[in-house]
């Protein structure tokens, strides 16, 4: 029975072969020029599957002669999975040339089994399998999305909180500051006695100016008199003369003359 089913998958393997050169290259995405397992495609990305168009001699061929397809994705080595599943949601016509957009999606029990798949159309209605009439894409390897996986290695590392270091003075800095301190302060007693000195200075420089002016003033001596506009004024009253007295040698010199004559 072993030997039966290691000719069955080589006669689809060979079966496979002989189709693959007028099929694939109607591929367009994934590439038919490609060979198998050069692309990866990564779960929850979007893929826009795309074709040519395949003829009438190849739809006869390969599809029963019908061109109504529906569009699988499935495991491509059926030894490690037979997982498949159909992703259109309407019939697509094969002999024209078409696009279908799909979001990347195997299951998770299929992907951990393998990571290689591929495309198939089918005749509409049938179910998959891989000896029944289809038409298959290049292989490629499907991953889990890497967006999460790079978040998920990246939440998963938590980094050390730093600190900023908080400096303590030193008993050297603490004495330089206080030097500092005293000798500001220093400087402004040193600024505030000058400043005091001058304002003392000032203040006695004019209490002897007032002083002086008071010491040296004109008076006016006289009486009030009242002028003709009816205004006082003072009037200057003159100097007191003093009657020159000879003085007394002269005078008995005079007496002792005229006793003499």
């Amino acid at each position: 029975m072993a030997n039966l089913a290691w000719v069955w998958l080589l006669m689809i393997s060979v079966s496979q072969m002989a189709q693959s050169a007028p099929t694939r290259t109607v591929w367009r995405t994934p590439s038919g020029n490609n060979e198998d397992f050069v692309t990866t495609y990564y779960i929850g990305s979007t893929l826009t599957i795309d074709w040519s168009g395949w003829d009438s001699s190849i739809l006869n061929r390969d599809m029963n002669g019908t061109s109504k397809a529906d569009l699988w994705v499935n495991a491509w080595n059926t030894d490690f999975s037979t997982w498949s599943k159909k992703i259109s949601t309407s019939t697509i016509d094969v002999s024209y040339s078409g696009t279908f957009v799909w979001k990347v999606a195997i299951d998770e029990e299929a992907l951990s089994d393998t990571n290689e798949y591929g495309l198939t159309f089918k005749p509409t209605g049938e179910s998959f399998a891989p000896s029944n009439p289809r038409l298959y894409s290049p292989g490629f390897y499907v991953k889990s999305n890497e967006t999460t996986s790079t978040s998920t290695s990246a939440t998963s590392f938590i980094p050390m909180t730093s600190t900023t270091p908080t400096s303590t003075p030193t008993s050297e800095t603490a004495s330089s500051n206080t030097g500092a301190l005293s000798t500001g302060a220093k400087v402004g007693t040193g600024v505030g006695v000058s400043v005091a000195g001058l304002a003392v200075l000032s203040a006695l420089a004019f209490v002897l100016f007032q002083r002086r002016l008071r010491s040296s003033p004109q008076e006016m001596t006289g009486s009030r008199d009242q002028a003709p506009d009816g205004s006082s004024y003072m009037k200057p009253q003159p100097a007191p003369q003093e009657l020159f007295a000879p003085p007394p040698e002269i005078e008995s010199t005079t007496n002792t003359r005229r006793e003499i004559m």
